[in-house]
């Protein structure tokens, strides 16, 4: 084995990565925020009606998740397992969010029939995003044995990640409407960019493929699938990570909204460079330390820098140079998070194939998605649920609170990133899969992989 060199084009890295990048762009668009503020702000749709949307969705999610991840791990083609879900699954992902922004014949005002616009909407968005999503999220899995290829992988998709954020947090704001005003740019935009990003998603799957030796393996049935995941206890620790970031992200970004809505004072410039140096320091220092420090020790400390920054922004987010070091801490914590989770998730994966003899990265991405997509709807309606009973008011323009709602929005904004962070940093000292131990055990599975892959004439 030490001999072995596993190397994937770089072909086949990057356009994985483009389209994962792809996907993210308009799913953070979607479930991030932009498309509730776009229903509440500019259609003026009650916060209340979004919140029982969110809720509603947040049952369908519960139900087709794990049933796609054990279907693809079941899926027999030409293609393999993922790829064509990846390759017809993101055209109808791109149409779908266009209509996200076309506004039914007759809506107008009519709060019943938007609350019916918005909930079928998100229903067959995040169907197809489950699809998509998932299958490009454990394609380096897929494509790779080793974990030093996998790395180069999710090292390549880390740094492309942040485009979705720089799409949420500096290109929507700029252009999206607030109350009154035309949103018929907006809305162009919106169409073309679904039209153009579920095309290159397209594009993408005839640059990579999968490896097929272990699709053929038997699988276990729906239910002891799910049960045998539960019963992981290091992806339980996993779950409970992923589902705080997913939370903290979808929550950050729908908060920077109202946020840069109603802090005319503070200097966004300043915040964008912010958060721009700290997602290249962040790229440039935190795999060096993982290498050195491993990645549940990084991890720990990132969790811990998230809390700590949350909480500031609380008491001092009205301040431009607070902000904007809060804001640089946050880039450089996001950074570390989106290139040391999917290391982690590796890691999960890789223990109940010890465990169970089988791979089954589906399952274990639709239950991931069962558990942590319902912290998309509580970030959503958690953040208006706080900040509209802290002093937040309704449909004012922008600028018009006073100083009790923009109170409101900072507390509504941080309070569960600063608390669920905090559980995260706790919870991470209980992770067991790291040290030399661990490590013999990867090398045994590496050896079995490759071992297969030679029988079965892969390379």
């Amino acid at each position: 084995m030490n001999n072995y060199v596993e190397k994937v084009p770089n072909k086949v890295k990057w356009w994985i990565s483009i389209a994962d990048s792809s996907c993210s762009v308009l799913g953070t668009i979607v479930l991030g925020g932009a498309f509730t503020y776009y229903f509440t702000q500019w259609r003026g749709m009650k916060a209340d009606l979004v919140a029982i949307v969110w809720i509603i969705f947040a049952i369908w999610n519960a139900v087709n998740d794990p049933i796609y991840g054990y279907i693809s791990d079941r899926t027999k083609s030409k293609l393999g397992r993922r790829i064509p879900y990846i390759r017809y699954g993101g055209i109808l992902y791109g149409i779908i969010y266009a209509l996200c922004f076309i506004n039914w014949p007759g809506s107008g005002s009519n709060q019943g029939l938007m609350f019916v616009q918005m909930l079928v909407l998100l229903f067959l968005f995040d169907t197809l995003y489950t699809a998509v999503a998932s299958a490009l999220f454990v394609m380096p899995y897929e494509v790779a044995i080793t974990n030093k290829a996998r790395g180069s992988i999710i090292l390549i998709k880390s740094i492309l990640s942040f485009v979705p954020l720089a799409v949420g947090a500096v290109v929507i704001p700029m252009i999206q409407p607030g109350i009154g005003e035309d949103g018929k740019l907006y809305q162009i935009f919106n169409v073309g960019l679904g039209l153009f990003l579920g095309l290159i998603i397209f594009i993408s799957t005839y640059f990579y493929k999968e490896k097929h030796v272990l699709s053929e393996e038997p699988q276990p049935n729906f239910l002891k699938s799910i049960f045998e995941c539960l019963k992981n206890k290091q992806f339980i620790i996993y779950e409970i990570l992923s589902f705080t970031v997913i939370l903290v992200n979808g929550g950050l970004m729908l908060g920077l909204y109202y946020y840069l809505d109603e802090f005319e004072m503070v200097n966004k410039l300043g915040l964008y460079i912010g958060i721009g140096l700290g997602v290249v320091v962040g790229l440039i220092t935190i795999p060096p330390m993982v290498k050195k420090f491993n990645v549940r020790n990084v991890l720990i400390v990132l969790c811990l820098i998230m809390s700590v920054v949350s909480s500031v922004m609380i008491v001092g987010g009205s301040i431009s140079v607070i902000a904007a070091i809060c804001f640089f801490m946050v880039g450089l914590g996001f950074a570390g998070l989106m290139y040391t989770i999917p290391i982690i998730n590796g890691e999960v994966i890789d223990y109940d194939e010890v465990k169970v003899g089988q791979r089954r990265e589906g399952i274990y991405a639709g239950v991931n998605s069962l558990i942590t997509k319902p912290a998309q709807s509580l970030a959503q309606s958690a953040f208006l649920f706080i900040a509209v009973r802290m002093g937040y008011i309704e449909n004012l323009a922008k600028g018009a609170q006073d100083s009790s709602g923009e109170k409101a929005i900072l507390l509504g904004w941080m309070l569960l990133p600063a608390i669920s962070m905090f559980v995260c940093f706790c919870v991470l000292f209980l992770f067991k899969l790291h040290g030399p131990e661990w490590e013999k055990v990867k090398e045994g599975l590496a050896i079995k992989h490759n071992e297969k892959s030679i029988s079965k004439s892969e390379f």
